[in-house]
C-alpha cells in the first residue's frame, strides 16, 4: 500500500472527527435543577447535601453535570440520575455558594447558610429571692455576626410544686440573654433540681428547643447579711451568728466557707482557710466560728463568703471586712547568740555579748525585751542586739544565758554562749584589727593571734556604728558576717566602700575555743578625697565652738570689769589751821560729818564744822544758817583740805573699804550754791537701807551726770526790768582743787 493510500485514510479520518464536534456543538444542555438539603439552612454540626440533575432526568445528559464550590470540583456521586454532593458536618460560615455544570458551562448554582444549632453550654440560674429565678446564658458568635431576628423563650414546666409552670420572654444585653422567671408557690428551697425548656426562634433557622436541667445547689445563693449577724470573739477564735437565716439556716450542712486573712504585717504569710458548714445551736440560728492564726498580738483583715459544696455553685458575695487582733501569747523563741559572739575589754573589764534578735512577728505581745544574765544577775546594760557585763570575771569560764520576755512573761526555752577563762585564751585573739574604706572598696587588715596551733579561718562580723555612746552596733541594723577559710590570711577586700561600719574580727579554732572578738579600736585611716567633705564640715562645728567661746570670755571680761566709782573726799578737819597754811577758799562754810560711815557705829551723828577767815565776818545770813544746823562746830585746819570725806570708808590710794556689815556707804555729800548762793551742806543722796539696798535720793535733790547732788534751781522771779534772771552757777573747782567763791548778786 503506498503513501497514497494513506493520505486518503488519515484525510478520512478527519473529516469524521470534525463531524462529530460539529454534532456536539449545535447539541443544546438540558435544563438544569440545583438545590440543597433543608432549603439551604444548615444546622451546624450536622450534615448536608446538595443536588444537580435535568428536570427530565435523561440518563444520556447526566455524565455531562458537576458540582464546584469556589472555583474547586467536589467530589459527586450520581443517584437516580442526580448528581448529588454531601457535606459531613457542617461548619459556621455566612453563606457557601455551589455551582452546577453542564461540561464547562455554569447553568445554575444554589447558596447555603450555616446555622448555629441551639446548644447552650453556660446556662446558670439564681433564686436572688424566693419568688424569682433569674437565668442568663452567652449567644453564640454565629448568631451574634449574621442574625438579627432572633428572640428566646424560657419556660419552666409544670410540677407538683409550680402547678401552672412558667414562661419568660428573654431579653437580650450584648452577649448576654437573661431570662427571668416568677414562682407563684415560692418553692424554691424544696426543689432538688428543674428542667427548663429553651426555645430559641430564628428568621434562618426557625425554631430550635433545648432542654436543660439544673440541679437546686447550683441555683442557691447564701445570703450572709451582716444586718443580721453578731460578732463574737472568744477563746482564740471569732465566731458570726445569724437569726433566722431561713434558707441558708436548710442548707447549713452543705455549706462550705472560705475565709481570708489578710495580715497588717507583710511578713506574715496569710493563712489559707476553708472551713466546712456551721454550728445550729438552736432552730432559730446558724453560727460559724474560725480560728485566730497562731501568731499573738497581730490584727488581721478579715473577708468570708460561702457556697454550697460542689462544683458549678453560686457564692455568696463577700461580708464586710472586719479586723480581728489574736491574743498575746509568750513569745515564740530565745534569741540566738551570734556563735563566739562575745568580746571582752580588758581596761573596762566588761564582757559584751551579741544575738539576732527575733522577727516581729514572733514578739507575740507588747513590750518584747532580752533577759541576759550571767550567774543569776542582769547585764547592766541591754539593748536589742547586745548587753554589756560590768566587772566580769576573766579567770573563770562562764555561761550566759538569755530568754525573749513580753508582756505575758518570758519565752518557755532559753539559750546559752559558753565564754572561756578569758585571761587563759588572750593569745586566741586577734590583734592590730585596722578598717580602712576608701571610694570604692574597703580593706580590713589585722595581726594574727599568737596563739595558731589549732587556728582554721577566721569570722568577720560588722554592722552600722551606733550613735549611743558606749554601744556597738546600731540595733535598727541586722549584724552581718563572712567567714574566712585561710587562716594564713590577714587582709580582706570588700568591693563597696562601707562608711561608719563597726568591724570585729575573731579568729576559729577546731576546738571552738576562742578569746572572742576583737573590735576595731584604732583611728580609721581615711583618703583625703573621701574624708574632705567630712572634714570640712568638722572645721565649721569647731569654728563655730570656738567663736561662741571667745564670745563668752570676753563677755565675763567685761562683768569683771564692773567697778563703782566714788568722788575724792577729803578728810574732816578737827583742830585750828596751822597759821602758815593758806587760807581754805570756803572758810566758814560749815561741813557736816557722817560718823555713820564709820565701820563700828550704824548710829547718825551730825557735826557741823565752820570754816572762817580771819579778818572776815560773818554776815547775818551765814548766822542764821548757822543757827539752823544741829551738832558740834569744830574750827578745822588750814593746812587740811576744804573737802568733805566719807570717814574710815576711804583709804589712802582711793580705794573703798567696806564697813563692817558688808555694804558701801554712800559718799558724803557734796557741797552745793543754795538759791541765796551760799554754800550749804545737803543730806547725802543715797543711804543704804536695812535690806542692804540703796535707797532713792529725796525728791529735792536732783544728782548731774556726773553723780554729784546738786541744788534745785531757784524759783525764777521776774526783776524790775520784767525779765527772769539766770541762777547763779555751779562751783566749779579750780586747778588747784579749791572751789572757788560765786560771784556777788548783782
Amino acid at each position: 500500500m503506498g503513501w497514497l493510500t494513506w493520505c486518503l485514510i488519515l484525510k478520512l479520518m478527519l473529516l469524521v472527527l470534525t463531524t462529530a464536534r460539529a454534532d456536539d456543538s449545535e447539541s443544546e444542555p438540558c435544563e438544569l435543577e440545583v438545590w440543597a438539603s433543608g432549603k439551604g439552612k444548615w444546622s451546624v454540626g450536622r450534615p448536608g447535601q446538595v443536588f444537580c440533575a435535568c428536570i427530565d432526568r435523561n440518563s444520556s445528559e447526566v455524565h455531562r453535570l458537576s458540582l464546584y464550590q469556589g472555583g474547586t470540583k467536589l467530589n459527586t456521586t450520581i443517584v437516580n440520575n442526580t448528581v448529588q454532593y454531601t457535606k459531613e458536618s457542617a461548619t459556621e460560615c455566612v453563606q457557601n455558594e455551589y455551582e452546577c455544570k453542564w461540561n464547562t458551562l455554569v447553568r445554575g448554582s444554589v447558596i447555603v447558610t450555616a446555622i448555629a444549632a441551639l446548644n447552650v453550654t453556660d446556662f446558670a440560674c439564681r433564686f436572688d429571692v424566693s419568688d424569682k429565678l433569674n437565668c442568663s446564658f452567652s449567644r453564640s458568635q454565629i448568631e451574634q455576626l449574621n442574625e438579627n431576628g432572633v428572640r428566646y423563650q424560657l419556660q419552666l414546666p409544670a410540677t407538683s410544686y409550680e402547678p401552672s409552670g412558667s414562661t419568660s420572654q428573654c431579653t437580650t444585653a450584648d452577649r448576654r440573654v437573661n431570662c427571668i422567671l416568677e414562682l407563684r408557690m415560692g418553692h424554691a428551697s424544696k426543689m432538688s433540681s428543674q428542667i427548663f425548656n429553651l426555645t430559641r426562634y430564628s428568621n434562618n433557622a426557625g425554631k430550635q428547643t433545648q432542654l436543660i436541667e439544673l440541679p437546686f445547689d447550683s441555683m442557691f445563693v447564701p445570703k450572709c447579711r451582716p444586718s443580721e449577724a453578731d460578732k463574737i470573739t472568744k477563746d482564740n477564735q471569732t465566731c458570726l451568728r445569724w437569726y433566722y437565716p431561713g434558707d441558708m439556716l436548710e442548707r447549713s450542712s452543705s455549706l462550705e466557707w472560705v475565709v481570708e486573712l489578710k495580715p497588717r504585717l507583710a511578713q506574715i504569710k496569710p493563712p489559707p482557710l476553708i472551713l466546712t458548714s456551721g454550728e445550729q445551736p438552736d432552730l432559730n440560728s446558724l453560727t460559724f466560728c474560725f480560728p485566730h492564726p497562731e501568731q499573738g498580738h497581730q490584727v488581721f483583715d478579715v473577708r468570708l463568703r460561702c457556697h454550697i459544696k460542689g462544683n458549678n455553685t453560686i457564692w455568696s458575695e463577700n461580708y464586710p471586712e472586719f479586723e480581728i487582733t489574736t491574743n498575746d501569747t509568750l513569745p515564740a523563741r530565745p534569741p540566738q547568740f551570734v556563735p563566739n559572739g562575745f568580746t571582752y575589754d580588758e581596761d573596762k573589764n566588761e564582757l559584751t555579748v551579741f544575738w539576732l534578735p527575733l522577727d516581729e512577728i514572733e514578739y507575740n505581745g507588747p513590750n518584747l525585751k532580752y533577759d541576759v544574765r550571767w550567774k543569776g544577775q542582769e547585764a547592766s546594760r541591754t539593748y536589742t542586739r547586745s548587753a554589756i557585763f560590768t566587772n566580769w570575771d576573766d579567770s573563770q569560764p562562764a555561761n550566759v544565758t538569755m530568754r525573749s520576755r513580753n508582756i505575758k512573761g518570758a519565752s518557755v526555752n532559753s539559750t546559752w554562749l559558753w565564754v572561756p577563762a578569758l585571761s587563759n585564751v588572750a593569745k586566741r585573739r586577734a590583734t592590730h584589727l585596722r578598717y580602712i574604706p576608701e571610694e570604692n572598696s574597703t580593706t580590713i587588715s589585722w595581726k594574727k593571734p599568737e596563739d595558731t596551733d589549732l587556728l582554721s579561718g577566721y569570722l568577720i562580723y560588722w554592722c552600722n556604728a551606733s550613735r549611743t555612746l558606749g554601744q556597738l552596733c546600731d540595733d535598727r541594723v541586722s549584724i552581718k558576717n563572712i567567714s574566712l577559710d585561710d587562716k594564713e590570711q590577714q587582709e580582706y577586700r570588700f568591693d563597696t566602700s562601707m562608711p561608719l561600719q563597726d568591724i570585729a574580727l575573731e579568729p576559729i579554732y577546731h576546738d571552738h575555743v576562742s578569746g572572742g572578738m576583737s573590735v576595731r579600736l584604732e583611728a580609721v585611716e581615711k583618703k583625703e578625697n573621701y574624708s574632705f567633705n567630712l572634714r570640712i564640715v568638722e572645721g565649721i562645728c569647731a569654728l563655730l565652738v570656738l567663736g561662741v567661746i571667745v564670745m563668752s570670755a570676753k563677755k565675763l571680761r567685761k562683768m569683771n570689769d564692773i567697778k563703782v566709782e566714788m568722788p575724792e573726799m577729803g578728810p574732816i578737819f578737827t583742830s585750828e589751821p596751822k597759821s602758815d597754811s593758806k587760807p581754805s577758799p570756803l572758810w566758814g562754810v560749815p561741813i557736816i560729818n557722817y560718823p555713820y560711815y564709820n565701820p563700828k557705829t550704824t548710829i547718825l551723828n551730825l557735826d557741823l564744822v565752820t570754816f572762817t577767815d580771819k579778818g572776815q565776818e560773818s554776815e547775818p545770813e551765814e548766822k542764821e544758817m548757822e543757827e539752823s544746823f544741829t551738832g558740834d562746830v569744830a574750827q578745822p585746819k588750814p593746812e587740811s583740805s576744804a573737802y568733805v570725806c566719807m570717814d574710815n570708808a576711804i583709804g589712802k590710794n582711793g580705794d573703798i573699804r567696806p564697813p563692817s556689815n558688808g555694804y558701801v556707804m554712800a559718799p558724803p555729800p557734796q557741797i552745793d550754791v543754795n538759791i541765796n548762793g551760799y554754800v550749804v551742806a545737803s543730806p547725802p543722796r543715797l543711804i543704804p537701807n536695812n535690806e542692804g539696798y540703796i535707797n532713792p535720793p529725796p525728791p529735792r535733790l536732783n544728782p548731774d551726770i556726773n553723780g554729784y547732788v546738786t541744788a534745785p534751781q531757784p524759783r525764777s522771779v521776774p526783776n524790775n526790768n520784767g525779765y527772769v534772771d539766770s541762777p547763779p552757777p555751779r562751783l566749779i573747782p579750780n586747778s588747784d582743787g579749791y572751789i572757788n567763791p560765786p560771784p556777788p548778786h548783782s
